[in-house]
């Protein structure tokens, strides 16, 4: 079997409602979704990189330029197993678009879950609802409760009083909370009073308190704070990944920021357990299908941000992904295990797709 054609689609998709964190608020999100042929056999992938000092630049319109530079270069691959690629190492977003589509598209060649084509297993994956700052974030743990979530995240800046954090543990002492500071830690410099304030809630961890840049000020708190500190803007490859935990930190990976599943899985597995978790980046289905898939492969075992779809998008590109008993189950059909609407697809679209073949 060889790949005999790709197209590059841009769509534009309505948050349910507004996603604010300390860096930025979103009501839609553009984003690339990628399709990868062979016969009759579709392999989907997609790029979430926003423009965000996140994806460090990358958005939805340099991914596609990227990818218009290299689909041309890979219609008739063989249908294979794909190795991690070195050719997009400047758009490792738009890498990982194409590196997903591939292994989608080779785990239906073989008929295999993509769980187990990754070498991951059908197991159910913890989720963790994650809460956008909000003036009502009490009401939101309510709800996320109530969906059947037994752990949320809660995105929070030092600037913001912390009387709805503990609202909320003191509502609900059993489930577990983490918060994520996206950075902001480094413009407002609390003292070390705050972070105590944070330990006094028993936390399951606290997520990128300070900026990349500010190595130094990461390293003062984890050797000060009994709450694991977790970082993921600071880690963007395998060997950024082992310093941190060789330093005390939890990881949060996304195998976007890796340029691909195939990159992905490879730092996942050198995580020991309990000291990494899968990410997400507010995916339509065909995302948090591919990072489902990965969070099944062993060493990263504490609850991933894999919320249902219907937590973010009212309309999304894919039949639903349902939480049930804290959790996700992967489907046991070949692939990533959901269908796309093409339909869909086509009317959310901003323009034509991009068909090479």
């Amino acid at each position: 079997m060889f790949i005999d054609s790709i197209s590059l689609y841009t769509v534009e998709m309505t948050l349910r409602d507004p996603f604010t964190t300390a860096t930025s608020s979103q009501t839609s999100r553009t984003l690339l979704i990628l399709s990868v042929t062979s016969g009759d056999l579709v392999g989907w992938g997609e790029c979430s990189a926003d423009g965000s000092a996140y994806c460090r630049g990358e958005d939805a319109v340099t991914a596609r330029m990227a990818l218009e530079g290299v689909a041309r270069s890979h219609i008739g691959d063989l249908v294979e197993e794909p190795a991690p690629s070195t050719e997009l190492v400047a758009s490792p977003m738009a890498a990982a678009a194409l590196d997903a589509a591939r292994w989608d598209l080779y785990a239906k060649s073989i008929g295999a879950p993509l769980a187990n084509a990754l070498g991951g297993s059908l197991r159910r994956v913890a989720s963790r609802a994650v809460l956008a700052q909000s003036t009502d974030l009490l009401a939101r743990a309510d709800q996320a409760v109530t969906d059947g979530y037994r752990s949320v995240k809660i995105k929070l800046s030092p600037a913001e009083d912390l009387t709805d954090l503990h609202s909320i543990r003191s509502t609900y002492p059993s489930i577990g909370i983490a918060v994520d500071f996206n950075g902001s830690a480094s413009r407002h410099r609390p003292p070390l009073a705050y972070w105590e304030r944070l330990d006094d809630l028993n936390l399951d961890f606290v997520e990128q308190p300070f900026d990349p840049s500010d190595r130094d000020a990461s390293l003062w708190l984890v050797d000060r704070s009994p709450t694991p500190i977790c970082l993921d803007e600071s880690v963007r490859n395998a060997h950024q990944a082992s310093w941190a935990i060789d330093h005390g930190f939890l990881v949060n990976l996304k195998a976007a920021k890796f340029g691909g599943p195939g990159q992905a899985r490879l730092i996942g597995r050198a995580c020991p357990d309990g000291r990494a978790w899968w990410g997400g980046m507010l995916e339509t289905g065909i995302g948090r299908a591919h990072t489902l898939a990965l969070a099944t492969i062993s060493g990263p075992t504490l609850a991933s941000d894999l919320g249902a779809s219907s937590r973010y998008y009212a309309t999304d590109l894919t039949d639903p992904i349902e939480l049930a008993e804290g959790g996700i189950q992967p489907s046991n059909s070949p692939g990533i295990g959901v269908t796309v609407d093409t339909e869909r697809l086509a009317a959310l679209s901003t323009s034509s797709p991009d068909r090479y073949s």
